[in-house]
């Protein structure tokens, strides 16, 4: 079996070039928008989840010179420079900045694996170790791209993959997000999502979990505790009662993902009934007198 060495510029094997130029990454009129999900049990009520999402871009600010090797400079909306980035074939390498300092550079994505690969990262206290799962392909314009699938027998890597052309599901910079498997029922963790990438301002891919590139919720924050509101959930129709001198300004209703899907006004009211249009996971945002409170329903 052959493996990959990650962060590293030292590869085990010879590997093949690309299939062709369009393939490559566009650094320089490309923007990835991302999403990272963090998830916490309550204190004192742990079977109550707590949600903040945070959506940024990336994207190439200029060019700069390393070492007499062009790279192109990565910077966020909500992080400034993250590091400078350059490809080569089927190549990406990347030189992360510290202390206002580029580091070493290290191979980011290497597009020629085969099936018979495994990558290994040193980038935590032990290596991890991936395998490549499948190899099939995407069609985006119609141009098929390869996307390679990746799994792990310790950490929660289910539908991971990177794509040329595109980057990987955890967006630009994150070929593998990684999280421990939770060892309790109530426990939570990190979630990292490319949402889309756009190329001159065109919508170039988005990903399969998400339908809209633009309208998106931007944070889920518990500031009212459970025992102000009481629910009544039957069939579609889902029954919202205020209590403590709690008054329901609007209700918003969002799917797993985060993806809005409804919207309810109402006009400051101690009760409201609303039918749902969506199956499955949905996140009920209430925005009170006394602050937003979100709810997670199974419907």
């Amino acid at each position: 079996m052959k493996t990959l060495i990650l962060p590293s510029i030292l590869l085990i094997v010879t590997l093949p070039l690309c299939a062709q130029s369009s393939d490559q990454l566009p650094l320089e009129t490309g923007v990835w928008k991302t999403e990272t999900v963090n998830c916490w049990a309550d204190e004192f009520m742990p079977e109550i989840r707590n949600y903040h999402r945070e959506y940024n871009r990336l994207y190439a600010k200029n060019d700069t010179v390393l070492n007499d090797t062009t790279y192109q400079v990565i910077t966020t909306d909500s992080w400034g420079t993250m590091g400078a980035i350059r490809q080569d074939s089927c190549l990406v390498y990347y030189k992360p900045m510290e202390n206002n300092t580029f580091q070493n550079e290290f191979v980011l994505y290497d597009f020629g694996i085969t099936e018979s690969f495994t990558i290994q990262m040193y980038n935590l206290e032990d290596p991890l170790t991936f395998y490549v799962q499948e190899i099939d392909s995407v069609e985006i314009n119609g141009t098929k791209h390869k996307r390679i699938r990746f799994q792990n027998d310790d950490y929660l890597t289910i539908g991971q993959y990177w794509i040329e052309g595109i980057g990987s599901s955890g967006g630009l910079l994150k070929p593998f997000y990684y999280t421990e498997i939770p060892t309790c029922e109530n426990c939570c963790g990190v979630e990292e999502n490319l949402v889309c990438l756009t190329v001159n301002d065109e919508l170039i891919y988005i990903s399969e979990n998400y339908s809209d590139c633009d309208n998106l919720i931007t944070s889920i924050n518990n500031n009212a505790t459970e025992e102000t509101l009481q629910y009544f959930h039957d069939n579609n129709s889902l029954q919202i009662t205020a209590k403590n001198n709690l008054i329901i300004n609007s209700i918003k209703v969002y799917n797993s993902q985060g993806i809005l899907i409804q919207t309810v006004s109402t006009n400051a009211s101690q009760e409201i009934t609303i039918q749902l249009k969506t199956k499955g996971l949905v996140i009920i945002c209430i925005e009170t007198n006394k602050g937003l409170i979100s709810k997670k329903i199974i419907h």
